[in-house]
């Protein structure tokens, strides 16, 4: 498994062009909201999920502006994204 950067809540982060929706856009890493039950959550903002790949890290990111994602549904204030593309804002 590749070793996962590690971001905290508060961290400004900014999304990576090559990810496949909210290309550059700018956020920080949040709480994922309470009414999305899932045991997987760690800390309620950031969970690990099995793939075929191994495992991929996803942060809850609330983004400075609002974003539709590429089926052009939304558009959404917060979500949650891969982190290997993420980028601290420093």
């Amino acid at each position: 498994m590749k070793e996962a950067r590690h971001f905290k809540i508060g961290d400004e982060i900014k999304i990576s062009n090559n990810y496949h929706w909210a290309k550059n856009a700018t956020g920080k890493i949040s709480q994922r909201p309470f009414e999305i039950e899932d045991e997987e959550w760690i800390q309620n903002y950031y969970r690990d999920v099995e793939s075929l790949k191994g495992i991929i890290r996803f942060y809850w990111i609330k983004f400075d502006l609002p974003h539709f994602d590429a089926d052009g549904d939304g558009p959404y204030s917060e979500s949650e994204i891969e982190v290997e593309y993420l980028e601290l804002v420093i």
